[in-house]
């Protein structure tokens, strides 16, 4: 139910921001803490406890190469200057 609320929550946070428009950098800034925030939350009560039960290596397997692909791709956009430390 929690992940049902936070995807609705996400949703309704674009569209109210689509009626605002162009917000501030600070806010800006707030509202994408928020979400990655809402990212680590649905990574720790779903996907980590999944990948401890060891019923499938295939699902530990897809959480790693996720986990890779998006550290990857971090790295190529700070090493094309486009990424904030």
């Amino acid at each position: 139910m929690t992940v049902v609320a936070l995807d609705v929550a996400t949703v309704l946070g674009g569209l109210v921001m689509a009626q605002f428009g162009v917000v501030g950098e600070q806010i800006a800034k707030g509202f994408l803490a928020f979400e990655a925030e809402t990212f680590l939350y649905m990574g720790a009560t779903d996907l980590i406890p999944e990948t401890n039960a060891g019923r499938s290596r295939v699902i530990l397997r897809l959480v790693v190469t996720g986990f890779t692909i998006f550290h990857a791709r971090f790295l190529l956009l700070e090493s094309a200057g486009l990424a904030h430390a």
